[in-house]
């Protein structure tokens, strides 16, 4: 029987969509009021943006350049591109002409989607053979304007002929060992020549089924997006919401905490310092705080950060048996005087804290930067695990993350470690002697990766390519970390690496 599984992501996306048709795919704040598009109904207008694309010469393969910020009509654009059998090209949103020209005879892309009128007024301009300017939105161009909106794409869209069979037949065109997507970096912008990442789509459809295979998720979650779409952080948010069914809610960084608020998520994928305005406004207080209110939660969070030091050292003494008794029952006399106060305040604070943050969220996911142990204290009172990753576009999306708790298993939101390698990721420790130290708990060295999600190359940088991926595959990332006893991987910052590296 034939494998029916999809083979590329614009099949995936169709998958995916159709598989949960009536669920909300997307909510996002447009002119003050909340709105919602569906699975079906994304699926539907990225189809008819894809045709009207095809319909205007884009070819399978071709590179389709999306310059934007966070928002519906960027998904859009993205999704349309993988339906029509394209590859996209996805940019830092604030480039400028000259760097977003200097993109598009690079990567020979045949569509612009960029948010900015005046940008794409100026690349219209330039009459470049064979391209064809979008702008990001639904408003209709002016009279005889040399460039296209979404509207027009998609009115194409609705009144070409044979749409499904004309789309299935792409889809077959592409192969899983194809490039899907050329991914830029925020340090390209100071760059003389920005470096692309190429990611396959059978190495993208693995990653984010790991990923996902580790985040479980329930009926009434809903994730909440702060992180850039064209950075890989921020699409693996969509893919998340793609593979589970989970609504997506589009935010921005500096409404974070009203969203959370208003919006209510379940879960929320953030960068530290997104999260860290949290820290900040719980820490210090609001300003129709009392100053003795703060003090109090301070005392309090002081408290818990002691506490959570002599709960974590229980396994560590206990390891050493007989001869660390006295140590462990001196860890339980503490526990057992520190309990009461925690246990009041914890009382008192996590009820009016967890509302001010929409009362739902049950679970944090980060990557890049760690949280510090400040921030995880703060979490840990909260009963709102963070669930920390390492995160590498070169790597794909994910490499590790923590994973949640269940009855029987090992604590594994340990302070300081991003968790175990996803399935299918493999990792290798290597020491300054060139020694394999993967097997030795606690031993530092670079961290090397192996996997199908592992990027392809540098776009036309053989020599770049051959700098960090050997001849077996293996990623040299330039981080500094070890394995720990409970198989985690911990961070230990970066050795002097390829500047093109995060």
């Amino acid at each position: 029987m034939a494998d029916a599984s999809p083979k590329n992501i614009g099949a995936y996306i169709r998958y995916q969509c159709n598989l949960y048709e009536d669920l909300n795919a997307l909510s996002f704040m447009r002119k003050d009021r909340r709105r919602e598009i569906t699975f079906g109904k994304l699926l539907q207008l990225a189809d008819q943006i894809a045709l009207g694309m095809r319909q205007r010469g884009l070819r399978s393969g071709q590179r389709v350049c999306i310059i934007g910020a966070t928002s519906p009509e960027w998904l859009l654009a993205f999704s349309a591109t993988q339906l029509a059998g394209a590859v996209d090209v996805a940019f830092e949103e604030y480039a400028d002409l000259p760097r977003i020209l200097q993109l598009l005879e690079r990567t020979e892309s045949r569509v612009l989607f960029c948010d900015r009128l005046p940008i794409v007024r100026d690349v219209a301009a330039k009459n470049i053979r064979g391209l064809i300017p979008v702008h990001l939105s639904w408003q209709n161009p002016e009279r005889k304007a040399p460039y296209l909106s979404l509207s027009d794409l998609n009115q194409s869209g609705e009144q070409a002929a044979e749409v499904t069979r004309q789309l299935s037949r792409i889809r077959r065109e592409r192969l899983p060992d194809d490039p899907a997507s050329i991914l830029f970096k925020r340090g390209d912008l100071i760059r003389p020549e920005p470096r692309g990442i190429i990611l396959t789509h059978r190495g993208i459809m693995k990653n984010i089924q790991s990923f996902a295979s580790v985040v479980p998720v329930e009926a009434d979650d809903s994730m909440l997006l702060t992180l850039p779409l064209w950075h890989s952080a921020g699409r693996l948010g969509f893919y998340f919401a793609l593979q589970t069914g989970t609504p997506l809610v589009l935010s921005e960084p500096t409404r974070f905490i009203p969203d959370l608020k208003a919006l209510r998520p379940t879960l929320t994928l953030a960068a530290r310092d997104t999260i860290e305005r949290v820290f900040r406004r719980i820490h210090e207080g609001g300003p129709a705080e009392s100053a003795l209110v703060v003090l109090l939660r301070r005392a309090h969070l002081s408290l818990c950060r002691l506490y959570n030091r002599w709960e974590d050292l229980l396994p560590e003494i206990s390891e050493g048996g007989l001869q660390n008794a006295p140590g462990y029952l001196f860890a339980l006399l503490m526990l057992a005087l520190l309990s009461p106060f925690k246990i009041l305040g914890d009382t008192l604070l996590r009820f009016a804290l967890r509302r001010s943050l929409g009362g739902r969220l049950r679970a944090i996911l980060s990557g890049g930067a760690p949280l510090g142990p400040a921030m995880e204290d703060l979490f840990r009172m909260l009963r709102v695990p963070v669930l920390q990753s390492y995160w590498l576009t070169e790597a794909g999306f994910v490499v590790a993350c923590r994973t949640l708790e269940f009855t029987g298993q090992q604590r594994r939101l340990a302070a300081g470690t991003v968790g175990p390698a996803l399935p299918g990721v493999e990792v290798k420790i290597i020491d300054e002697r060139g020694e394999d130290v993967t097997n030795m708990p606690g031993v530092d060295g670079q961290i090397f990766l192996r996997g199908p999600s592992v990027m392809q190359g540098y776009y036309q940088a053989p020599e770049l390519t051959a700098e960090v991926l050997d001849e077996h595959g293996w990623l040299r990332t330039g981080d500094r970390g070890r394995i720990t006893a409970a198989g985690d991987l911990q961070l230990l910052g970066k050795e002097s690496r390829p500047a093109h590296l995060l």
